[in-house]
């Protein structure tokens, strides 16, 4: 006759044994159950390592609860302490018990969460001007036309030319003619440039330095540079650089000292 083993030797129950009462499944598994010594070896493990994780999270949380408790009790601690009056003489000789005063300053509030910001101010771009000096670097601008003195040279000799007839010399302008805006095309001409002296002796553009300032038409955006050049008295002294436009408008007009 054969004997029915005990419920609490049958794997199933061992098995449940292993997840529900520990460590009362691990002695069960090696005493009944009929598995293999690399299962029961990981499973011990598995157990190990879950069972240190939960011991050393409690120990953690021991601390960090002790820890707690110190901090509280030393801010009791400083809380509970009171403060000696001092005492501080007066002209007469008493002393008045209390604590010395001391200076309040004012706080300085934060700022209102609610309050919108004021945007800030925008620069004002500067209008282009008609007039502006003769000097390097110098812009004049009119009627969609924008014109730049890139360098002037007084006096000056080049190769390709002859020297001024005595009593004469040679002033050139290197520019940029710019066609800001209008539509269309724009004409530019060396000969639409007129010098004049301080003493009302005006000169139309003579030979020109190389690269020198051609005829030429311009879109909308374009622009182009070369130079000019004027034959004046040795001596004058000059008043006025004047571009005119073929409807004899003034486009721009730069001046000397």
């Amino acid at each position: 006759m054969t004997m029915r083993k005990p419920w609490w030797q049958h794997e199933a129950a061992i098995a449940w044994a292993l997840i529900l009462f520990f460590p009362l499944g691990l002695l069960l598994m090696w005493r009944y159950a009929s598995w293999r010594n690399q299962f029961k070896w990981l499973w011990t493990a598995v157990t190990a390592i879950v069972v240190l994780y939960f011991v050393a999270a409690a120990i953690s949380a021991a601390i960090q609860e002790t820890d707690n408790s110190s901090t509280n009790a030393g801010v009791s601690a400083g809380l509970g302490e009171e403060t000696e009056p001092t005492a501080s003489a007066t002209p007469l000789g008493r002393e008045v018990i209390g604590a010395e005063p001391t200076a309040v300053s004012n706080p300085t509030l934060p700022p209102d969460p609610t309050a919108t910001p004021k945007p800030p101010k925008p620069t004002s771009t500067p209008k282009p001007q008609r007039i502006a000096p003769a000097t390097a670097g110098s812009v004049a601008e009119s009627q969609g036309v924008r014109v730049t003195i890139n360098e002037i040279a007084d006096d000056i000799r080049w190769s390709n030319a002859p020297p001024p007839p005595t009593g004469k010399r040679i002033v050139a302008f290197d520019l940029t003619v710019e066609y800001v805006k209008g539509g269309g095309t724009y004409s530019v001409s060396p000969g639409d440039f007129h010098l004049v002296d301080k003493d009302s002796f005006a000169y139309t553009v003579g030979l020109q330095p190389v690269p020198a300032l051609t005829w030429i038409d311009l879109r909308e955006g374009e622009k182009t540079r070369g130079w000019i050049s004027f034959e004046v008295n040795q001596n004058a002294m000059l008043r006025t650089l004047t571009y005119v436009s073929y409807l004899d408008k003034t486009i721009a007009e730069f001046t000397f000292d």
